[in-house]
């Protein structure tokens, strides 16, 4: 089957990358997507899978503790299997199937891209932005990137993150439930390369991408673990959780997901800033920001571009004059483009 069927995301933030024409608000931005040339109505559901064994903690004896990125470096990962749900569409390059994974307990599905042919092929693990979950589609969801990649012969990876649909709901302040997540699969990937729907994984080859909260995730991702060679962040968060729990107690002050943070002590967010880390960071790094960007600053992204640098990380970063929070016209194809340069070089030499 081929690309044919045309959804609508309503968009937030950054859950979508943008359209092709110009971002005028946060709540109606169309972008328009191909699955397949037939009708299909995938139901992203499977068989039972067994629940991973983790040598978890059985309590944190401090509060808060298993939020800060100590923590998260000593606990392990992984565990369980990437399985198949559903085959949502054949291209001619590569064929889409949703997935799902366990986390900690939790069910968390994704959009997974396969590259036609023999061969391993890198692999391109992306992370979502904010939206409301309760409006937010899995299948609905910009692939632009992710099907550029995988004509380019990548595999991609796009889960639904923790509290948005299809996924199961947990535990989310600063966001370190979906760094356990990307965590989680990452592990899988490095386990399960060779075997079932990851048999054509390179896992000596990992890439993250991040949009808007997604971003800050996986800068996060970056300071706890060396398995990912190169990410890309586009409009990110900041690497400073202080200035993210401001921001999202503004913009997301009714999800539940992120109730507490505010009220937590001021030592958990430091604890949980990935810039107080970025000297551990060993992959290279994309980011792009628009200079108009009325959602996040781009001055975050210039500190954040700054201390990448200071603390010896390869980077580059590009900041799109007068484009806003998603980009559009020009700036979103160069940035594809950026992104596909990038990762032949980090991913594949």
């Amino acid at each position: 089957m081929k690309k044919g069927l045309y959804v609508v995301v309503l968009f937030l933030t950054a859950c979508s990358a943008g359209s092709a024409q110009p971002a005028p608000t946060l709540l109606s931005v169309p972008v328009f997507i191909s699955l397949s040339t037939e009708t299909i109505t995938p139901t992203l559901t499977s068989t039972p899978i067994p629940s991973p064994t983790l040598d978890l903690p059985a309590s944190t004896p401090v509060p808060y503790e298993h939020y800060s990125i100590d923590y998260l470096r000593a606990r392990p990962y992984g565990g369980g299997t990437l399985d198949v749900a559903e085959t949502l569409s054949e291209h001619q390059k590569f064929t889409t199937y949703s997935v799902r994974y366990q986390s900690d307990g939790l069910y968390i599905y994704a959009i997974m891209n396969v590259p036609v042919g023999d061969g391993v092929y890198p692999v391109v693990i992306s992370v979502h932005g904010y939206a409301k979950p309760e409006e937010y589609h899995l299948l609905d969801t910009d692939f632009t990137i992710e099907d550029r990649l995988a004509d380019e012969g990548y595999i991609t990876i796009h889960p639904s993150m923790r509290n948005y649909p299809p996924s199961d709901s947990g535990d989310n302040l600063f966001r370190v439930g979906d760094t356990i997540d990307i965590l989680n699969l990452i592990a899988i990937v490095k386990s399960q390369s060779g075997i079932g729907i990851l048999q054509k994984a390179d896992s000596d080859n990992i890439g993250l991408g991040g949009r808007s909260m997604g971003g800050g995730v996986v800068l996060r991702v970056l300071t706890v673990t060396k398995d990912v060679k190169a990410a890309y962040l586009y409009s990110p968060t900041s690497g400073d959780e202080t200035r993210n729990v401001d921001f999202f107690q503004a913009f997301a002050r009714d999800d539940a997901q992120f109730k507490g943070e505010a009220k937590a002590p001021t030592d958990v967010s430091k604890n949980a800033s990935p810039q107080d880390y970025y000297s551990d960071i060993t992959a290279s790094i994309l980011l792009a920001h628009g200079t108009n960007d009325s959602v996040i600053p781009d001055s975050w992204s210039e500190d954040t571009c700054d201390r990448l640098k200071k603390a010896g990380v390869h980077k580059r970063c590009i900041f799109y004059r007068g484009a806003d929070h998603t980009f559009y016209n020009g700036d979103r194809a160069d940035f594809i483009s950026e992104i596909v340069a990038f990762f032949q070089i980090h991913l594949r030499q």
